[in-house]
């Protein structure tokens, strides 16, 4: 993720401040893995070194939510869901982050 992508202000329109980002962290190794695994993925593998070499991991005083994405969509989903504050609202309905 390079710097001028991390500023929501930047990537988004009227820099909405209550926006959150998060960073899916992977390795090089799993990222070819599930990019061969993929049918018909429109990113070629070919362009997957460049891609990590470019790569900025936000820092820490970054209000940018990294977590581990080695694990299975739904588990990376429930940390999300978690880390934002996210949860089921009455009736189902999703709440908001606080």
């Amino acid at each position: 993720m390079q710097e001028r992508m991390k500023n929501p202000a930047m990537v988004l329109p009227d820099g909405r401040p209550s926006v959150r980002m998060v960073f899916l962290q992977v390795s090089r190794d799993q990222d070819a893995g599930r990019l061969t695994a993929g049918q018909g993925h429109f990113f070629p593998a070919r362009l997957l070194d460049s891609q990590f070499a470019a790569l900025e991991i936000p820092q820490d005083s970054e209000r940018i939510l990294v977590l581990n994405a080695q694990r299975s969509p739904a588990d990376v989903v429930a940390d999300v869901v978690a880390a934002l504050g996210l949860g089921t609202g009455p009736a189902g309905g999703t709440g908001r982050a606080g």
